[in-house]
């Protein structure tokens, strides 16, 4: 009450535009908005360059989110992705917006070589080429700047990805429930923390390639929509079928059987760390041989379902091609259909089949941007389910000092394993004080389990 009474706590909450939000915790919680001279002289700070000591706070959870129970894993993982970019959406829009400004600009050379061929078909004056030549140098520059600012904001991004899971593991992992355990290997749990770089590999690739792909298409098809009217038309049927079908419909399948060759990758990992573990096991022939057989039964499980996953993706890849083949030819002859009903200029048709050719080039090699979003739902599914694994509670528990060193009791003890019979029934025993105590069990998961019973990692179901 003293220190209450005595000392005013204030929270920087946020920033924008040179200005702070602070709050001020007191009766009535209270926001504002104050400019760095105004905090600097609030707070007696001689100038910026002081150094301050702050107390900093952050969640311990920062990347997982509260997981829906009877969905199926491909869900959970499309809303931890939904989860991280609520997180980052600030990066992330500043990501989108670069992208909108690159691909208005990457434009730049259609819409220059329309009015080129204008230029050229009305006359052969000079000037005007020269000037339209150092407008694309200009915007085509400016539009790598942006790109540039574009990578370096993607890269603060997967460091921060990276962050927040590597806090999480090391806060979660310590007080993971030990029947949790019961189905899992934990070196193979740890290993998962490797997924990270591939989130970060996908985050660059989807950011960056995917969302200039995205981009660019909806730019260019509005463009020769503005063209003429009909253009929208076949920009429906190319958006229905390709984004629709394709895209969505068809990658469903694709990103469930990634899922299973995710898993399937974890079980040969996993084998192989116990070979390594167990070397002086395998080193006899038949040790050997049934190790070999075990990972060779894996690899096949793994080869199956990598198979099917390739089987979906190769679909979507194909249905891709074709339709950047149907798609050219329709703009094609449509654009020399509306030139000559003198609807179309020359200079507006070649530009129109130079954006289509871009756009429908970059979605036909668009099977490189859905495997690595496929990975990356497997990435964030894989993390997330050690995330999701029960906890032990935490709290307060005061310890009382005895003169003499202390006793351990346990009374009325019962426990049941998960899947498994009753281990422990009605267990009582008293450890003295400096004692010491021997128990003989019937095999050493008893003792185990009895020792993560005293420790407190496991708790009793009674007693």
């Amino acid at each position: 009450d003293t220190f209450s009474e005595t000392l005013d706590v204030y929270s920087i909450t946020s920033y924008h535009a040179g200005a702070y939000k602070i709050s001020k915790f007191n009766e009535s919680y209270h926001e504002e908005w104050i400019s760095e001279k105004d905090i600097l002289s609030k707070f007696n700070i001689g100038n910026s360059k002081e150094k301050i000591k702050w107390i900093v706070s952050e969640p311990l959870y920062a990347f997982s989110n509260k997981k829906q129970h009877n969905v199926s894993h491909l869900k959970n993982a499309i809303n931890q992705i939904i989860h991280l970019i609520r997180l980052e959406k600030r990066d992330i829009w500043i990501i989108f917006i670069y992208g909108v400004g690159i691909g208005i600009l990457a434009l730049v050379i259609p819409i220059a070589t329309s009015s080129l061929v204008n230029i050229v078909s009305f006359g052969v004056l000079i000037q005007p080429v020269i000037v339209l030549t150092l407008l694309v140098v200009f915007f085509l520059g400016f539009a790598g700047t942006m790109q540039v600012i574009q990578t370096y904001v993607v890269e603060i991004l997967q460091r921060r990805v990276f962050v927040r899971i590597a806090t999480e593991f090391a806060a979660k992992f310590p007080r993971i429930k030990q029947e949790a355990f019961q189905n899992y290997h934990k070196p193979e749990l740890a290993n998962r923390f490797f997924d990270t770089m591939t989130i970060q590999k996908s985050i660059n690739t989807l950011l960056v390639d995917g969302l200039s792909v995205v981009l660019t298409t909806i730019i260019g098809f509005l463009l020769i929509g503005i063209y003429h009217p009909v253009f929208l038309v076949f920009d429906f049927f190319i958006l229905i079928i390709g984004g629709y079908y394709i895209i969505y419909k068809m990658g469903k399948a694709s990103a469930t059987s990634y899922l299973n060759v995710s898993k399937e990758k974890y079980k040969v990992a996993a084998w192989i760390e116990e070979i390594a573990r167990h070397s002086a096991t395998f080193h006899s022939n038949l040790g050997s041989r049934f190790g070999l057989n075990k990972a060779d039964f894996l690899v096949r499980d793994y080869i199956f379902a990598r198979d099917k996953y390739f089987k979906n993706l190769i679909r979507q890849i194909i249905g891709l091609i074709i339709l950047q083949a149907i798609a050219s030819a329709i703009v094609l002859g449509l654009g020399g259909y509306l030139v000559i009903h003198r609807q179309l200029t020359i200079g507006q048709l070649v530009a129109a089949e130079l954006v289509i050719a871009k756009v429908l080039s970059d979605i036909s090699k668009f099977g490189k941007q859905l495997d690595s979003f496929y990975t990356f739902i497997a990435a964030v599914d894989k993390i997330d389910e050690v995330f999701q694994l029960p906890l032990l509670k935490t709290g307060n528990i005061p310890f009382i000092p005895t003169e003499k060193p202390i006793e351990v009791e346990l009374s009325n003890i019962y426990y049941t394993p998960p899947n498994q019979f009753e281990l422990f029934s009605n267990l009582s025993f008293n450890m003295k004080s400096k004692s010491a105590t021997g128990l003989k069990f019937s095999n050493p998961f008893e003792a185990s389990v009895l020792l993560d019973l005293i420790s407190s990692i496991r708790a009793p179901d009674k007693g």
